[in-house]
């Protein structure tokens, strides 16, 4: 254990001026989280409001979505800046847990068939990370590209005969009705 006498900040943290400066420190820090918006979700237990600070997206806290992202980040892995030891540990941690998830879900594709691979594609293509803007235009553009009339490549002739068929009866019927217009003049 270490004494006092072998650290001198420790020593001045125990001397009555280090108490008193510290637990002035300890109350402003109370009245800051005290002061904090509260998240307000509906518990599950109790249907009471939840009382932790609420300092997240949303005003919700890290349990009800507040610390979850939004906009241009939703979906990508988010990276701290900060420059302490401690998040650097941390950020090494994951950037480990990261490359062996995604060792992991290579060998998953590799052990796909094509068609498994084809739907996970598919699925994939769907929940693509970034902005909901984005994610609502491509929905909106696959949604035009699936409404498109068919190509006439992709007609048989039988098909592209009664087409033309149906056109030429259309004309004709409306040549006639024209035909019938033009006769009885302006006052027919």
């Amino acid at each position: 254990m270490i004494t006092p006498q072998q650290n001198p900040l420790l020593a001045w943290s125990m001397s009555e001026e280090g108490q008193n400066i510290l637990r002035q420190r300890a109350l402003e820090n109370i009245e800051l989280i005290r002061a904090m918006p509260r998240c307000g979700a509906k518990a599950k237990s109790t249907g009471l409001p939840c009382q932790q600070p609420g300092s997240g997206r949303g005003g919700r806290c890290h349990y009800h979505g507040g610390a979850s992202t939004a906009g241009e980040t939703w979906g990508l892995r988010q990276w701290s800046d900060n420059p302490s030891p401690v998040v650097a540990r941390r950020q090494a941690a994951k950037a480990k847990w990261v490359e062996r998830a995604e060792a992991e879900r290579e060998a998953r594709l590799a052990a796909m068939t094509p068609d498994e691979r084809a739907r996970y594609g598919k699925w994939l293509s769907a929940r693509r990370p970034g902005s909901k803007d984005d994610r609502v235009g491509t929905k909106l553009l696959s949604a035009i590209d699936g409404a498109a009339p068919r190509q006439l490549s992709d007609l048989s002739v039988t098909e592209l005969q009664a087409m033309i068929d149906a056109l030429q009866a259309e004309k004709r019927a409306w040549e006639s009705h024209h035909a019938m217009e033009q006769r009885l003049g302006v006052f027919g």
